[in-house]
């Protein structure tokens, strides 16, 4: 059933996407990328975690395979440390004006803790630890990311309330709701 509800980011093309990108990656070693479909499978089947969150974990692993730089399997704390040293310090690129400017930003919190994240349960799955911690990722510490949005930026339910009650829409005049 679908409840009427349009899925506007189109989550099974987008984790397609993101399988055939691991697949037709040459960074990322075959067995590397049979771990990674793996768990994918794993958390998609068994978990039954949606596929917005499937796309997401498959997106993260193979990032975090080039940065690995060596199969999983024999990643010890070492290289698990340096990994999350360089997804704390990964830089994106971002274009403006039809890509004529190029400005390189830090990448968020929140991508720093779902890379970590990603990377702790990938390897609890790999080296069978249902609910220890491995020793590999166990040092890892996710910390909870404050919003910063305050209570003083919200509307208030009188604000929303006065804000609906008159709308203008393009072609249509004004309308008004009570």
């Amino acid at each position: 059933m679908d409840y009427g509800i349009r899925d506007i980011h189109n989550y099974p093309r987008k984790l397609a996407r993101a399988i055939r990108r691991i697949l037709s990656n040459n960074t990322v070693s075959n067995k590397n990328k049979l771990a990674i479909l793996r768990f994918v499978s794993f958390v998609g089947v068994t978990e039954g975690r949606s596929l917005a969150r499937q796309a997401f974990y498959a997106q993260h692993l193979e990032r975090l395979a080039e940065l690995l730089g060596k199969d999983f399997v024999d990643a010890n704390e070492d290289d698990i440390h340096a990994v999350v040293a360089k997804v704390n310090t990964m830089t994106v690129r971002s274009f403006k004006n039809n890509g004529a400017e190029t400005t390189i930003l830090k990448i968020s919190d929140w991508t720093k803790e779902g890379y970590k994240i990603t990377l702790k349960k990938f390897y609890r799955r790999l080296r069978k630890k249902h609910r220890g911690q491995c020793v590999e990722t166990g040092w890892i510490q996710v910390k909870k990311i404050r919003s910063k949005i305050k209570a003083s930026d919200l509307l208030s339910p009188h604000e929303v309330k006065g804000t609906t009650r008159l709308i203008s829409c393009p072609g249509y005049g004004h309308l008004e709701y009570s």
